[in-house]
C-alpha cells in the first residue's frame, strides 16, 4: 500500500477490486485520473469497501484503476478518518 498525500481519491488495483465483485460498481464515475507523469489513466469503476489499518476497519469509497500498487490511500481517506502522517517514524497515526 502506498500513502500519497498529493492525490485526491483512494485507488485500488483492478485485479484486487474484482475479488470484491459483490461491492464493485462497474459504471465508470465521472472522474478523470492523471498520473504523476501527467498521463491519463482509466477508471474502471468504484466500490465501497472496508479498509483495515491496524486493528481498525474503515468503510470508504475507492476507485478502481490499473495501478502498480495494490492500493493507494490518499488525502480523502486521511482527512475523513483523522489520520496524520508521521514522516519521522514513517507511519500513519489516527
Amino acid at each position: 500500500m502506498l500513502v500519497d498525500t498529493g492525490a485526491n481519491v483512494t485507488l485500488v488495483r483492478t485485479d484486487l477490486a474484482q475479488k470484491l465483485k459483490d461491492n464493485f460498481i462497474y459504471t465508470a464515475p465521472n472522474i478523470s485520473l492523471k498520473t504523476t507523469t501527467g498521463e491519463k489513466a482509466e477508471i474502471h469503476g468504484k466500490l465501497d469497501a472496508p479498509i483495515e489499518c491496524g486493528y481498525r476497519k474503515f468503510q470508504h469509497r475507492i476507485y478502481v484503476s490499473d495501478i502498480t500498487y495494490p492500493c493507494i490511500l490518499v488525502l480523502d481517506f486521511l482527512q475523513k478518518f483523522n489520520f496524520t502522517v508521521d514522516l519521522e517514524k514513517n507511519e500513519l497515526a489516527g
